[in-house]
C-alpha cells in the first residue's frame, strides 16, 4: 500500500471514530433530555447540568439548521433523528471508501 492510500484510509478512520465520538455524546445528551422531560432526574444536578451544557454547545448548533427543514411532528422533535441518521450513512459511506481504498492500493 503507497503512503497516499495509508494517508487517506489513516483520515477516514479518524473520521470514522470522530463521528463515533459524536453519536456517543448525542446519545448521552439525548437520553439526558428524556429522563429530564420524563421526571426522571433533577435537572438541578451538577453532573445533569455539565451534560446539558456541554451536549448544547456540542449539539444544538448542528440541529438549528436542521429543525428549519424537518418540522416537528405533534410537538416531537426529529431533527436529532434525522442528524443521527446522516451521521450514520456517512460512517457507513467512509467505511466503504476505506475497505475500497485499502483494496485498490495492494
Amino acid at each position: 500500500m503507497s503512503f497516499i492510500a495509508w494517508f487517506i484510509v489513516t483520515v477516514v478512520g479518524l473520521l470514522q471514530a470522530l463521528i463515533g465520538a459524536y453519536l456517543f455524546v448525542m446519545f448521552i445528551y439525548f437520553v439526558t433530555r428524556l429522563l429530564i422531560s420524563f421526571g426522571g432526574i433533577p435537572p438541578h444536578n451538577p453532573i445533569v447540568q455539565f451534560i446539558l451544557q456541554i451536549g448544547g454547545a456540542i449539539i444544538e448548533p448542528v440541529l438549528t439548521p436542521i429543525r428549519r427543514f424537518v418540522p416537528p411532528v405533534n410537538g416531537i422533535d426529529l431533527s436529532m433523528i434525522v442528524l443521527w441518521v446522516i451521521l450514520y450513512f456517512i460512517s457507513s459511506f467512509l467505511g466503504f471508501l476505506s475497505v475500497e481504498l485499502a483494496t485498490s492500493f495492494r
